[in-house]
């Protein structure tokens, strides 16, 4: 996989799933197909997805992470959240079945929509933003609503935009091959800044 980001703005999230919690750092890309993540987070993260399933009916091939598609049901979902707004991403929603591929003989392969690679942040491609709307204002800022309200112990977490919100610089130029090279520019953004659209991805 070869990404490469002409101006990616990154931002501090929240993810969590079963026995995995972690604040991490990640880019929204539009042009990456799936949910990329540095090698040190992946393991704990798919294994506390799809548990012992993991080792039986799961298979990295290349960077990207493959399961028996009947699988999913059984998996646990991750839960990003920015500044308090949670979204909830769930196997069942981003497999995708891989055709004319199968697993252990006789099991049909399912794209997991989750990646790995060196690289130093978390990148939240397409199986991220379909579960979002991200709305584009005059002045260049965007903001990352959630599509779907999740209920939490009779809370529900609704859509909202935010006015101020802690920040962290952005980066541009950033050519993610096994390492990245950053620019550092000086404006502040809100959480929630997409990427700028990319001009190469694979």
């Amino acid at each position: 996989l070869i990404f490469l980001l002409t101006c990616a703005f990154l931002i501090l999230v929240m993810v969590a799933v079963h026995t995995f919690q972690s604040e991490v750092t990640a880019a929204l890309d539009t042009g990456t197909s799936f949910i990329v993540i540095p090698p040190g987070d992946f393991q704990q993260v798919t294994t506390a997805m799809f548990g012992a399933r993991l080792k039986d009916s799961c298979v990295v091939d290349s960077t990207e992470l493959l399961c028996a598609c009947g699988i999913a049901e059984e998996a646990n979902p991750l839960d990003i959240r920015m500044d308090g707004v949670l979204f909830r991403l769930h196997p069942r929603e981003t497999f995708e079945i891989k055709a004319q591929v199968l697993l252990n003989g006789d099991q049909q392969a399912c794209r997991t929509g989750f990646a790995t690679q060196a690289v130093p942040f978390w990148i939240l491609g397409d199986p991220f933003l379909r579960q979002a709307v991200v709305a584009h204002d005059v002045r260049g800022n965007v903001t990352v609503f959630p599509r779907n309200q999740v209920k939490l112990d009779d809370t529900v977490l609704a859509a909202r935009t935010f006015s101020k919100l802690s920040w962290i610089p952005q980066f541009c130029g950033v050519l993610l091959l096994s390492a990245a090279i950053c620019f550092r520019r000086s404006r502040p953004f809100r959480t929630g800044e997409a990427a700028e659209r990319p001009l190469l991805s694979a």
